[in-house]
């Protein structure tokens, strides 16, 4: 006996985008739509009336959250399978994802395809991260597998680290950064050195790029 199709609910707030996913969804055999929305307000409505198995969820809403429009439908669908999506995927959004129990985790620039891969994972239980994804998640020890729970790498990163990658990213030298946390030169080194290994970065230039897009450090106007 076949099973019948996982009922998939559809959330982005770029029209063409949503109604490409929708469209490109309903030609499988094994998926039906039973909803889209543009906006938080309208997924968490939508979601209530019509209580799929699987939300595919944009992280980005044009400045809402697709991470808290996904916790409100947990609180009242708590079984519901959490798919997101983005065009960029960063440290705090994998964060986010895993913090929710998100079954997947999927790029925009694997296309239609890999939604639907993501789709059939998660509805058979299992899990489904882009390789971009999955790149920023910490590693285990010497670097096989992943911790366990799993985390971004961003995650790991003490306060003492990230107080010093935003000085860094702000352009102080280690000298400036020891005066103004009231530590020695030696020991900004240190955490700049783990926090860096921590990311995987190589050099001040790819951390101040990371400290801005991971919104540690904000462009003042």
């Amino acid at each position: 006996m076949r099973r019948p199709p996982t009922a998939v609910f559809v959330t982005d707030d770029h029209t063409l985008i949503r109604e490409t996913i929708v469209e490109h969804l309903n030609r499988e055999h094994d998926i039906r739509v039973v909803g889209s929305a543009n906006n938080t307000a309208q997924a968490v409505e939508g979601c209530c009336a019509t209580k799929p198995d699987v939300l595919l969820m944009d992280i980005d809403l044009g400045g809402e959250s697709g991470l808290e429009a996904a916790q409100h439908v947990l609180r009242y669908l708590p079984l519901i399978r959490l798919i997101f999506i983005s065009a960029y995927i960063y440290d705090r959004h994998v964060q986010g994802a895993l913090k929710l129990k998100a079954g997947g985790f999927v790029s925009k620039k694997e296309g239609p395809d890999g939604l639907v891969r993501a789709i059939r994972c998660v509805s058979a239980g299992q899990e489904y991260y882009s390789h971009e994804a999955v790149s920023r998640m910490a590693k285990g020890r010497n670097g096989k597998g992943f911790l366990d729970p799993k985390v971004s790498r961003a995650a790991t990163l003490t306060d003492r680290e990230i107080q010093v990658v935003r000085h860094v990213a702000q352009g102080c030298s280690k000298k400036e950064v020891a005066e103004l946390l009231s530590i020695c030169t030696k020991t900004v080194d240190r955490h700049c050195a783990k926090a860096m290994a921590k990311l995987d970065i190589h050099d001040r230039v790819e951390l101040a790029l990371f400290a801005f897009r991971e919104g540690l450090v904000t462009l003042e106007v």
